[in-house]
């Protein structure tokens, strides 16, 4: 993979750079924002995953494209079976917090399954980051629809008056999601 190609500059220059999938442009006159887009190959197969993840691991300077990768991989699950462990090991251990709320989201498809469901709720209990915290909790919210146990654990996010505000308020739609 190259490294970013590209110009950029902290001019408010129009510019834009790119790294193997990731495209990054920002247009003149706009300083500070910077648009991060994936570009899809015309056939998206486990050639394309591999290059996801491999971006997303190795752009550790780069948390937004990073989080980019971990959002799109989460649309690819069912392209490449590798790809579900990599955004649970992503959400347990990444050093990223926007990169862990990012694989929260990535899985909240699978979260009546095994292994999502556990890393969910072992992220929703322990994560370090309010927003991790909170994301997991929304996250869970297609699988409490179908198990008591998840609706459970939100309940009791949402009565936790030591939990921060907005944890609960992400247990809330959770729970809202399931009427």
């Amino acid at each position: 993979e190259p490294e970013f190609q590209g110009r950029e500059n902290d001019d408010a220059d129009e510019g834009e750079i790119q790294r193997g999938p990731i495209h990054m442009m920002w247009p003149r006159g706009v300083k500070g924002y910077r648009a991060v887009k994936v570009q899809k190959p015309k056939v998206v197969d486990r050639r394309w995953t591999n290059r996801l993840i491999r971006t997303a691991r190795e752009s550790n300077d780069r948390p937004d494209v990073r989080e980019v990768c971990v959002d799109e991989l989460g649309n690819l699950c069912d392209v490449d079976p590798g790809v579900p462990k990599f955004l649970l090991d992503t959400l347990r251990t990444d050093h990223d917090p926007k990169v862990r709320s990012a694989a929260a989201w990535a899985v909240s498809d699978m979260a009546s399954a095994d292994p999502a469901r556990r890393a969910l709720l072992r992220a929703l209990a322990g994560d370090k980051s309010v927003s991790v915290r909170a994301d997991c909790a929304m996250s869970l919210a297609k699988g409490a629809a179908s198990d008591e146990s998840l609706r459970e654990a939100l309940k009791q996010n949402v009565l936790d008056a030591r939990e921060h505000s907005e944890v609960r308020s992400g247990a809330v739609y959770g729970l809202r999601r399931c009427l």
